[in-house]
């Protein structure tokens, strides 16, 4: 899976935006609202933050939860 997020000054706790995820895995991407529960300050003026899915539609749900059968199911093979 792979997100990229930039934004303008520090995001904030309680903010929330449309985030895509590109889903490798089932060669899809997906559109969700998401919530901002957590930031941490990184160096260089980097932040990491905690999301959480706000609105994501049913088909959405579908394509993450195939996603992440196939995540599992390769981190199975190596443990």
């Amino acid at each position: 899976m792979s997100e990229r997020l930039e934004a303008g000054p520090p995001i904030q706790i309680g903010e929330r935006f449309s985030l895509t995820l590109d889903l490798d895995l089932v060669s899809e991407s997906i559109t969700a609202t998401v919530e901002v529960i957590w930031v941490k300050r990184l160096p260089r003026f980097a932040f990491e933050a905690g999301l959480r899915f706000f609105e994501i539609g049913e088909n959405e749900k579908d394509l993450l939860s195939r996603y992440l059968d196939k995540v599992k199911a390769s981190l199975d093979r190596f443990l």
